[in-house]
C-alpha cells in the first residue's frame, strides 16, 4: 500500500458500524453487529480494531415424519425437544461466535507500507489464533466423522449395559471398539493434519495425540470369532435379531433364509463327510453328477443325511435364484464369422 495514500487522510479517529439480519421462517435467525474502530496518525501509521459477534438461532427437522401424537426426541448432545401433534418433529439450536481483529500499518519509505493483523475467535466449541484462520468444509466433515465414531461406540456399549453384559457378546463389544476408535483417531487425525494453520496445527497434535496414534483395527481373529458367533443359532443371535422382522415362512424371502440357515447349520457334519470323501477320490463331485446319491451308495453319508443334503441345495438354490430377467432376454446372440461382409453385401444389394 502505498505511503502516500496514508498521508493524504487527516488524522485522528474513525468510527465504523454494521449489521447483519437474516431470517427464514420458522427455521433460522441471524444476527451480526459488527463494528470497526480506526486511529490514523500523522506519520502514516494507523491501528484499527474490529469487533464482530455472530447469534445464530433456529430450528433443524431431526428426519422424522409428522404424528397424530406428541413425539419426544432426544439429539446426539443430549437435548430433547418436544412436537405437538401433527408438528414436525426439529430440534432447536443456537450458536454464539464471537471475533477481534487488530491490525497494524507501517510506512516503509515514501512509496510502499507493510501491514500485520492479528485475529482472534471464540464459539461455544471452536477457538482460533492466528491471521485469517478459517474452518474449512472438510475438516468440520472428519470432525463430524469422529463425534458419529464416538456416538455410534457409545450406542453399543449402551445396549451392552442395558442387556446385562452378557458374556457372549464381549467379543462383539470388543470388535465395534477396535474398530470405532481407529475410525474416530483417523477423522480426527485428517481434522488435525490437513488445519490450515502450522502453530495451531502442532497444538492441536500435541494435545490430541500425545503418545501418538495408539489404536488398530480389530485383529483377524476377533472378527472370527463373531462371525462364528451370528453363524451359529443361540442367545447371541438371537438377542442381535430380537428387534428384527423373522419369518419360518419358506414361501417368504425372509423366512426362506431362515428355513435354509437352520437346514444348512444341521447338515454341516453330512457336509464335512462329503468334503473328505471328495478330497480322497472316493467321490467325484463334478457338475451334472448325483454326488449326493454316488456318496450315499458308498456309505460315506446314511439316506437321512443325504435327504438334508438334497432339502439344503434345493433351498440354496432357491435363495440365490433370480427371477427379475425373462429367460428370453438371456438367450445368446452371438455374432457369427463374417457377419460385417455380409451386412455390406445385402446392403448393396438393396
Amino acid at each position: 500500500m502505498p505511503a502516500a495514500a496514508q498521508t493524504s487522510v487527516a488524522p485522528g479517529w474513525q468510527l465504523e458500524t454494521t449489521g447483519l439480519f437474516y431470517g427464514e421462517q420458522a427455521r433460522a435467525r441471524v444476527v451480526e453487529p459488527m463494528a470497526r474502530l480506526a486511529r490514523q496518525f500523522a506519520n502514516g501509521r494507523a491501528l484499527s480494531l474490529g469487533l464482530a459477534v455472530d447469534a445464530i438461532t433456529g430450528a433443524s427437522p431431526t428426519g422424522g415424519l409428522p404424528t397424530g401424537q406428541v413425539q419426544t426426541t432426544t439429539s446426539a448432545s443430549g437435548q430433547a425437544s418436544t412436537t405437538t401433534a401433527g408438528g414436525l418433529p426439529t430440534h432447536a439450536f443456537q450458536d454464539l461466535r464471537g471475533a477481534v481483529d487488530v491490525g497494524w500499518v507501517e510506512p516503509l519509505g515514501t512509496l510502499v507500507s507493510a501491514s500485520t493483523s492479528a485475529h482472534y475467535s471464540q464459539e461455544k466449541d471452536y477457538a482460533s489464533l492466528g491471521g485469517g484462520l478459517k474452518t474449512k468444509q472438510k475438516i468440520t466433515g472428519r470432525l463430524a466423522d469422529a463425534l458419529s465414531e464416538l456416538y455410534l461406540l457409545a450406542c453399543v456399549l449402551k445396549r451392552y449395559e442395558d442387556d446385562g453384559k452378557p458374556a457372549g457378546d464381549r467379543h462383539i463389544v470388543a470388535l465395534c471398539a477396535h474398530n470405532g476408535l481407529w475410525r474416530f483417531q483417523q477423522a480426527l487425525r485428517g481434522a488435525v493434519d490437513n488445519f490450515p494453520s502450522l502453530p495451531v496445527r502442532w497444538l492441536m497434535r500435541l494435545a490430541a495425540f500425545p503418545l501418538g496414534a495408539r489404536y488398530k483395527p480389530a485383529p483377524d481373529w476377533l472378527g472370527h470369532t463373531c462371525v462364528e458367533l451370528v453363524l451359529a443359532p443361540g442367545e447371541v443371535r438371537d438377542r442381535l435379531t430380537r428387534y428384527i422382522y423373522v419369518s419360518d415362512n419358506p414361501n417368504d424371502p425372509t423366512g426362506l433364509l431362515e428355513v435354509t440357515f437352520a437346514k444348512a447349520v444341521a447338515a454341516e457334519a453330512a457336509e464335512k463327510k462329503l468334503d473328505r470323501a471328495v478330497r480322497q477320490g472316493r467321490v467325484r463331485r463334478v457338475h451334472g453328477t448325483d454326488w449326493i446319491g454316488e456318496a450315499a451308495d458308498q456309505g460315506v453319508i446314511s439316506d437321512d443325511e443325504a435327504r438334508l443334503l438334497r432339502e439344503v441345495e434345493a433351498l440354496t438354490a432357491r435363495v440365490i435364484a433370480v427371477d427379475h430377467f425373462d429367460p428370453a432376454e438371456l438367450r445368446p446372440h452371438y455374432m457369427t464369422a463374417g457377419h460385417n461382409a455380409r451386412a455390406v453385401q445385402s446392403a448393396a444389394a438393396e
